[in-house]
C-alpha cells in the first residue's frame, strides 16, 4: 500500500510497480544513459584534445587506488571512528579488523599499483592477502594488479 494523490484527495491504494517499470522501460533508460555518457565524453575529448585526456589518466588512476586504499584502512582497521559499516551498502552485520601484519601488506600492494601507474610503468605483482569474510576483495586486487601491465611496445 502506498499513499498517492487522487480526485478525492489523498488516499491509499495499491501501487502498481511490476506494470510500471517492464523490462525495456529500463533497457531504454540505460541505453539512453550509454549514449549521453558517449556525448559527454566526446565532447569532453573534442574540447580537451586526445593527448591532453590521455595524459591525465595516470594521474586519475593514482588518486582512484590512493582512495580506495585509505577507504580499505579505514573499513578493516580499528582506525575508523565513526564510520559505521552497516550503514553502508555492505551486507554483512560486522567488519572483520585486519591485524597490523595483512593491512599493511594491503596498502603497500595499492601503493605500489598507485605509484606504477603514476609512472606509467607495469608494477610488479605483489602478494595480496586474503580476507576471509570478503574473498571478492582479493580477487579484484589481483585483477587489477594484472590489468596494470602496461605492453612495452604501445603503452597507450
Amino acid at each position: 500500500m502506498a499513499f498517492y494523490p487522487s480526485n478525492e484527495g489523498f488516499t491509499w491504494r495499491k501501487a502498481r510497480v511490476m506494470e510500471a517499470f517492464t523490462f525495456t522501460y529500463f533497457a531504454s533508460a540505460r541505453l539512453i544513459d550509454i549514449f549521453i555518457g558517449t556525448i559527454i565524453g566526446l565532447i569532453g575529448v573534442f574540447f580537451a584534445g586526445r593527448r591532453s585526456a590521455s595524459s591525465r589518466l595516470p594521474h586519475l588512476i593514482t588518486k582512484t587506488i590512493r582512495s580506495q586504499a585509505q577507504f580499505l584502512f579505514i573499513l578493516f582497521s580499528d582506525q575508523g571512528t565513526g564510520f559505521n559499516a552497516n550503514i553502508s551498502s555492505s551486507k554483512n552485520e560486522f567488519r572483520p579488523i585486519l591485524s597490523d601484519k595483512t593491512l599493511s601488506q594491503l596498502l603497500y600492494v595499492c601503493e605500489t599499483m598507485a605509484n606504477a601507474a603514476n609512472r606509467i610503468q607495469s608494477p610488479s605483482i605483489k602478494n595480496v592477502p586474503e580476507i576471509e569474510e570478503f574473498p571478492s576483495i582479493q580477487h579484484e586486487i589481483i585483477t587489477l594488479q594484472k590489468s596494470l601491465q602496461i605492453n612495452k611496445s604501445n603503452p597507450y
